[in-house]
C-alpha cells in the first residue's frame, strides 16, 4: 500500500458548519473536468478547488472555481463538505490515491471510483461510497447530500475510526518498514 494519511492533521481540523454541496479538491484534467461537468450540468453543486481550473471549466449557479487549498484549510475543507468526491487519475487507475485515506481520516465522507483495493481499505455505505459508472455516480451523490445529519455523522465517525483502527497513517507504515528493515538485517 503506497498511500497513506498524515494523522497530524487531524490536530489541524477547525470544527465548521457542514457546506451541504459536493466538493472536489485536485489539480484538473479532462477526466476529472468531465465528470464536474456532468454532476453540475445534473444540477449537483459543487465547489472546486485546485491550480488553473478556469482553463478547464466554467464557473456557474452550481459549480464554483477557487484556488488551491494547503496546511490548515486544505484539512478542514475536506472534513466540512458534506460530500467529497474522490476522483482517480489515470496512473491510480484500478488502485488507489492519497485522497483514498485523507478524505475518511478526518471524518469526511468520501464518493469514489469503485476499485478493489479501495473496497479493501473501507466498507462502501458504511465508510465510504463508491461508483462504477456515471449514473451510480449522481444517484449517489444526490443520496449523500440528501441524508439526515445523523446518518451524516454516523458515517463520518465509522469513516474515522477504520482509519485508525487499521493503522492508515504514514506513522504506521514508517514504523512497519523500519521493523521489517532491521528484521531483514538480523
Amino acid at each position: 500500500m503506497a498511500y497513506g494519511f498524515d494523522g497530524r492533521a487531524i490536530k489541524l481540523i477547525e470544527n465548521r458548519d457542514e457546506i451541504l454541496r459536493c466538493c472536489f479538491i485536485g489539480n484538473p484534467d479532462s477526466k476529472r473536468a468531465s465528470i464536474l461537468k456532468l454532476l453540475s450540468n445534473k444540477g449537483l453543486r459543487i465547489d472546486v478547488f485546485g491550480h488553473n481550473w478556469e482553463k478547464h471549466l466554467t464557473q456557474t449557479e452550481n459549480m464554483k472555481l477557487y484556488s488551491s487549498l494547503s496546511g490548515q484549510e486544505y484539512w478542514s475543507r475536506l472534513k466540512q463538505y458534506r460530500l467529497q468526491l474522490n476522483i482517480l487519475r489515470e496512473h491510480n487507475k484500478g488502485s488507489h490515491n492519497m485522497r483514498t485515506f485523507e478524505i475518511p481520516g478526518v471524518g469526511g465522507i468520501m464518493l469514489s471510483e469503485r476499485t478493489e483495493e479501495q473496497l479493501n481499505f473501507y466498507s462502501e455505505n458504511k465508510e465510504a461510497f463508491y461508483f462504477s459508472n456515471y449514473n451510480q455516480l449522481i444517484v449517489k451523490a444526490k443520496m449523500i447530500l440528501e441524508l439526515p445529519k445523523e446518518s451524516t455523522n454516523e458515517i463520518r465517525k465509522a469513516a474515522f475510526m477504520r482509519t485508525k483502527s487499521s493503522r492508515y497513517y504514514y506513522e504506521n507504515k514508517l514504523d512497519s518498514l523500519l521493523q521489517h528493515v532491521k528484521m531483514s538485517m538480523e
